[in-house]
């Protein structure tokens, strides 16, 4: 498989997620959360090992879900990926993501993403460097949906301008695709390499402020083998949902009937 062919593949089956939610909004299923938990299932259809020929780079990687619920400090997202730069050298990096959904008024039309806070931004940004905001919402007129992808720092300084919350969706411009974000960090690109939060991930079992969802990969040359880093094996309050010791597990958004309002 070339790069550009599994960017369309993911793209399809996170977009699939999000419109399933959203399908499911009178059911609960329209929240971050929910669409979160979906969004990394649906990554499963990825397989567990992914090789780019046209990169001669391949990938293995697995996704947990917290059980249980979070304050979540740096985010909703982790993903933790291990560059294999040789077979016996390594270095670890974490990106993080916030989700936010969109608003919207009984008849359909946007509110805005009313739930991005100025004072959360502004601790993920002292965190980290490798900080940004997801944004979950369809066009249900042109049946379409948007995942965008924006940096932290770019949505802090919009909020300061009234360009975020009750504006629709002017903050998409200033971003991309999640899924092009995504592919860049499994490819070891956009990532903070800052030993002591590569190390929290090791602390997310005993701490209140773990992130819902964390996507841990290794990625290597064709010749290299790519090995997952142990930090996940000490998450006890997680779950895996697909990975090399795959567990079942249960659809968080309810599944769209007939009946439910569609994007497409």
């Amino acid at each position: 498989m070339i790069y550009s062919e599994w960017l369309q593949q993911a793209n399809s089956a996170i977009n699939s997620a999000v419109a399933r939610s959203y399908n499911a909004m009178q059911k609960g299923g329209w929240s971050e959360n929910f669409i979160t938990t979906s969004i990394l299932e649906s990554l499963d259809l990825q397989g567990e090992e992914v090789v780019w020929d046209d990169l001669s780079q391949r990938i293995v990687w697995e996704g947990y879900k917290l059980s249980g619920s979070a304050e979540t400090q740096y985010g909703d997202i982790a993903v933790l990926v291990r560059v294999w730069l040789t077979s016996d050298t390594f270095v670890d990096g974490v990106a993080y993501y916030e989700a936010k959904r969109q608003y919207f008024n009984t008849d359909g039309s946007v509110k805005g993403f009313l739930s991005v806070k100025s004072e959360q931004l502004a601790r993920l940004r002292k965190l980290t460097h490798a900080s940004n905001v997801i944004f979950y919402d369809v066009d249900q007129g042109k049946g379409q949906v948007y995942i965008g992808c924006v940096p932290n720092i770019f949505v802090d300084e919009l909020m300061n301008q009234n360009l975020v919350n009750g504006t629709g969706r002017v903050i998409l411009r200033y971003g991309r695709a999640f899924v092009h974000g995504l592919g860049e960090n499994l490819r070891g690109f956009a990532l903070d390499f800052s030993p002591t939060v590569v190390e929290d991930i090791k602390k997310f079992s005993e701490s209140k402020y773990a992130p819902l969802v964390i996507i841990n990969a290794a990625i290597g040359k064709i010749n290299v083998e790519p090995k997952l880093s142990e930090h996940c094996a000490l998450l006890r309050s997680y779950e895996r949902v697909w990975g090399v010791a795959r567990s079942v597990a249960e659809d968080p958004a309810p599944r769209a009937s007939d009946n439910d309002p569609r994007p497409f």
